[in-house]
């Protein structure tokens, strides 16, 4: 009886420990990357820096409409400024359906940002729509 109940024992686990490690395993292959914080700085770093700020588009002496997004430069280039395509500011505080600078990243009758590259994750953009939501603060 007891060598039975060892055997049960011991094959359960087996089987419990096979199955925690496939379930790390798909959980690991198949989950979105980690969201973004809805800090400026974190989407200066991940979002504008890699995708927006490079040569030929927001970057160098003569950035695409006048806006850099460039380090140092892009928040006063975006929050509260009037867009040079559009009657909405690129950035209204509180207001990201009123933003132009989230039309031009979904494309909503424009013409969808990053030109270069792949669009922006639904991830990216809803870190950028929280960002302007919560008051598109300098952080």
């Amino acid at each position: 009886m007891r060598y039975s109940m060892l055997l049960i024992l011991i094959a359960f686990l087996l089987v419990f420990n096979a199955c925690s490690d496939q379930i790390v395993s798909s959980c690991d292959t198949n989950s979105p990357p980690p969201a973004f914080v809805a800090k400026f700085s974190a989407i200066q770093e991940k979002i504008l820096t890699p995708n927006c700020a490079i040569p030929g588009c927001h970057a160098g002496e003569f950035p695409q409409q006048n806006m850099s997004l460039e380090s140092g430069m892009s928040y006063g280039n975006l929050v509260n400024v009037a867009s040079n395509e559009s009657a909405l500011l690129r950035v209204k505080p509180g207001a990201s359906s009123e933003s132009w600078l989230i039309r031009k990243l979904e494309g909503d009758g424009t013409t969808r940002m990053p030109l270069i590259g792949d669009p922006l994750t639904p991830a990216e953009i809803d870190t950028i729509r929280a960002w302007i939501d919560r008051g598109a603060n300098n952080d």
